[in-house]
């Protein structure tokens, strides 16, 4: 559920070592509230996502289509442009 992802989000902040997996539940949390269409709450944990790691392009994309879907594709846009330069090279160095 929802509320076993935050709780488990606030404990993972707890302990430095783990902040990376602390991106991937708030890219998870967001994608549930958005599934459940509670937008603001899911556009609150892409935006704490983004926050924590500027590089973590899925959060972006994920933001920028909930964004596109709401109907501000300026910002949408923006997001797209952040995925774009931050993948611009590829992960297996191929």
């Amino acid at each position: 559920s929802i509320e076993v992802l935050e709780c488990t989000t606030r404990q993972l902040r707890t302990i430095p070592f783990l902040w990376r997996m602390t991106l991937y539940e708030y890219y998870a949390i967001g994608w549930c509230y958005e599934l459940q269409g509670d937008n603001d709450k899911a556009l609150e944990y892409f935006n704490q996502g983004i926050d924590l790691d500027k590089t973590y392009s899925y959060l972006y994309v994920s933001r920028g289509d909930l964004l596109m879907e709401l109907g501000r594709r300026e910002e949408a846009q923006l997001d797209y442009e952040k995925v774009l330069e931050i993948d611009d090279e590829p992960e297996d160095g191929s």
